[in-house]
C-alpha cells in the first residue's frame, strides 16, 4: 500500500483550475488599475468610484439569482472595477477627501 501525500489527482486539477482563475482574474484588474490610472489621473475621488463599483456588482450579484440576467461575465467584469478601485484607495488613496499615503501615515 503506498502512502500518498497532498491532494488527489482530481483535487489538484481544481487546484490548479482554482489559480489559473485566480491568476486571470487578478491579470485583468492589474490592466484595468494601469488603464484607470491613465484614463482617470489624480485627484480622484477614488472612495466614491469603490463604493458606486460596490453597488454595481451588488446589482449585477442580485439580478443572476433573480433571474432578470444570466450573464456571469457581469459580475465579473463588476467585480473586477471593485478591486480596481480598491487597489487604487490603497495605493493612492483620495486625495478628494484629503487621505492619501504620505511619510507620516505609512511608517
Amino acid at each position: 500500500m503506498s502512502d500518498h501525500h497532498g491532494p488527489t489527482p482530481a483535487a489538484a486539477m481544481t487546484q490548479q483550475a482554482e489559480s489559473d482563475g485566480i491568476d486571470n482574474f487578478l491579470s485583468d484588474v492589474g490592466a484595468e488599475v494601469v488603464r484607470a490610472i491613465s484614463k482617470f489621473p489624480q485627484p480622484n475621488p477614488t472612495l466614491a468610484a469603490l463604493t458606486e463599483e460596490v453597488g454595481e456588482l451588488a446589482k449585477a450579484v442580485l439580478h443572476i439569482r433573480e433571474g432578470k440576467s444570466s450573464d456571469w461575465w457581469r459580475v465579473h467584469d463588476e467585480a473586477v472595477q471593485v478591486a480596481t478601485m480598491a487597489c487604487r484607495v490603497a495605493l493612492e488613496g483620495d486625495p478628494t477627501v484629503g487621505a492619501v499615503p504620505t511619510e507620516k501615515n505609512c511608517t
